[in-house]
């Protein structure tokens, strides 16, 4: 094991039978005396799966080399400037911190499919942008992205003329609805009643459960 990465050789004269980078490792797994490892390469369909056997102490031993590895290899493509390397580090980086298991990505908001079946939709009021006055404005929640739209009329063609991600805020409750981001700002929503506000927060801290257990 190495930065090169995860070589197995013959033990009668140290031919190389199998080799694998280390930023193809997707994930791993100890068990006993058997280390499971699993890997991708950009040719694979599908995760190949190589388990080593050995005693305890020698599994234990190859995990933590093997994570020293990865670490000391996302610190070295940490320095370079090409996107590849980046995302590789990145990889390498959040397996490490995983113990073995990478967590999953939340999608974009160019990756939701906001006009198909969507977590909650309905009219709010908003303020605009520039002009801070309250417009009707239809809204719909979906994968933990909020998206604001002129009408209801939502298709794949039409484009949100905004997006809240829930990831970065917290809901405030009160006679409107109260998005505050991290960055310390706060974002006004009014429905037209009562229950519709309690509607909406609840969708809403529905969503941001399920990213914070995505992401945990």
């Amino acid at each position: 094991i190495g930065l090169d990465g995860l070589k197995l050789l013959n033990a009668s004269d140290n031919r190389t039978m199998r080799s694998y980078e280390l930023g193809h490792i997707s994930r791993w797994q100890s068990r006993g005396g058997s280390l499971i490892l699993y890997t991708r390469t950009p040719v694979d369909v599908e995760e190949r799966q190589t388990t080593l056997s050995a005693d305890d102490s020698t599994v234990r031993n190859a995990l933590d080399t093997l994570t020293c590895c990865c670490m000391q290899l996302a610190e070295l493509l940490q320095s370079r400037q090409t996107e590849t390397a980046q995302e590789t580090a990145n990889n390498l980086h959040a397996l490490v911190v995983g113990g073995g298991k990478k967590k999953t990505a939340l999608p974009s908001a160019d990756e939701v499919e906001y006009w198909r079946s969507p977590d909650k939709a309905g009219w709010l009021q908003s303020q605009g942008d520039v002009i801070k006055n309250w417009r009707n404005r239809w809204f719909v929640l979906k994968q933990g992205y909020l998206f604001r739209f002129y009408n209801d009329k939502v298709a794949e063609s039409i484009k949100p003329r905004g997006v809240v991600d829930l990831s970065k805020v917290l809901p405030g409750r009160g006679n409107t609805i109260q998005l505050k981001t991290t960055s310390g700002g706060v974002v006004h929503y009014i429905a037209s009643t009562e229950t519709e506000v309690v509607e909406w927060v609840s969708a809403i801290e529905g969503a941001m459960a399920k990213i914070h257990k995505t992401i945990a």
